[in-house]
């Protein structure tokens, strides 16, 4: 079920929105960590590009999609 709300939008901030193939059976922490600190094989792919190819390699058993949104 889609999940929605209302935020104040802060410099720095960083929003993930993605499809269930990304987020299911994980933790947010864990996607957070993937964004703030990747893994330097990843270093040169965006924050997006960087989700997908992880979870890719992990399973790739359902559609993975990601935006990033960065607020500056």
């Amino acid at each position: 079920m889609p999940q929605n709300a209302a935020v104040r939008l802060e410099n720095s901030d960083r929003y993930i929105l993605n499809t269930d193939g990304i987020n299911i059976g994980i933790w947010d922490r864990r996607l957070e960590k993937l964004v703030r600190d990747p893994p330097q094989r990843f270093v040169d792919m965006t924050y997006a590009k960087q989700l997908v190819t992880n979870f890719m390699e992990e399973s790739g058993r359902d559609n993975l999609t990601a935006l990033i949104v960065s607020i500056s």
